[in-house]
């Protein structure tokens, strides 16, 4: 072997460890990166930027869908029943309320409370009037009728809301004569009298009786 030759041999030699050594280093480079990579998006939290937050607070998409915000801020006329407010002191320093639209209904006052009457038709009305109750409101509900029903049978549902008010009361139903009557019996609470409230309703057909349950969702007792 010629010197040129053997010269050759260990120049090419030298070459070919020189790219293997560059080409490990770049290798290890790059495996070091990777790695570097996939911790970064396994182990950080999503950011959350302005802009995202801005959006996430708006109501309704540009198309007009929903976006599944829903404001429950309530409306002021939620807040307000309709109708023109009333009220009737009872006993305990309490205030009884309630809420009756005038152009439905004439309103007359009675010895115990006060009456109702639907002006559309027939014989509708919503009484309020003072019970005593000497043997609690599930005694009285079950002769409270009597004097309305001409002797036709009540029912006692027992304790229940009236209607969607705050209020609780013995409830008794009846019909007389096609006419469906309704009464939810209130124990007024720390009263030393042993009194109540009966809220009487009259109706016979569902027009009647909507505008009459519009009455009982408003009913609430106060302090005065």
């Amino acid at each position: 072997m010629t010197k040129t030759v053997k010269n050759s041999l260990i120049i090419f030699t030298m070459v070919c460890a020189i790219a293997f050594v560059a080409f490990t280093i770049e290798l290890i480079v790059i495996n070091r990166n990777g790695g570097n990579s996939g911790s970064s998006l396994s182990d950080s939290e999503p950011a959350t930027t302005e802009e995202t937050n801005d959006r996430n607070q708006t109501l309704s998409t540009g198309d007009g869908a929903s976006s599944g915000i829903v404001d429950n801020t309530p409306d002021e006329s939620t807040l307000r029943p309709a109708g023109t407010a009333y009220d009737m002191q009872i006993s305990g320093g309490k205030t009884l309320t309630w809420h009756a639209d005038e152009e439905l209904f004439r309103y007359t006052h009675t010895e115990t409370g006060v009456i109702f009457t639907y002006t559309d038709m027939g014989n509708a009305s919503f009484e309020i009037c003072l019970v005593e109750l000497p043997y609690g409101a599930d005694a009285r509900a079950e002769t409270f009728l009597e004097e309305y029903l001409d002797g036709n049978e009540s029912n006692v549902g027992g304790m229940a809301l009236i209607r969607r008010s705050p209020l609780s009361g013995v409830f008794v139903s009846g019909v007389n004569d096609g006419e469906t009557f309704e009464t939810w019996i209130y124990a007024i609470e720390d009263d030393v009298y042993g009194m109540g409230i009966a809220f009487v309703i009259r109706y016979r057909n569902d027009e009647q009786k909507n505008a009459l349950y519009a009455i009982l969702d408003t009913v609430d007792v106060v302090d005065s």
